[in-house]
């Protein structure tokens, strides 16, 4: 694919990374460890161009122990893992449409456009 470019850093600081507004925000797999959720959003909000699309994609909300992949647990601790219910409510926030995608075994995302 020619129109895709992976731009790696601190979410934190997203409109510094981004050169112009973009299609879509992806987080994968760290939504859980954000420490300022107001700042992610204002930094997510800014950097879309209007009518884009935000994902984020998470780990179930399920026992470490129960999301094995070879024998082998994966993923954060349970205690960290946010459920579909708490992801939603706090895209609702700043996106109006959001739709939910269950992607099995363990991961499901959550897909906003503003």
């Amino acid at each position: 694919m020619t129109n895709i470019n992976e731009i790696y850093g601190d979410a934190r600081n997203l409109t510094n990374l981004l050169p112009e507004p973009v299609d879509v925000v992806l987080i994968a797999n760290t939504f859980h460890v954000v420490e300022n959720m107001g700042g992610l959003k204002r930094q997510v909000s800014q950097s879309l161009r209007p009518g884009r699309r935000f994902i984020i994609v998470n780990w179930c909300d399920l026992p470490k122990e129960e999301t094995t992949v070879a024998g082998t647990a994966h993923g954060p601790p349970g205690k960290l893992r946010m459920s579909v219910t708490e992801t939603d409510e706090i895209m609702a926030e700043v996106f109006d449409d959001i739709h939910e995608v269950d992607l099995p075994p363990y991961h499901y995302a959550l897909i906003g456009e503003r």
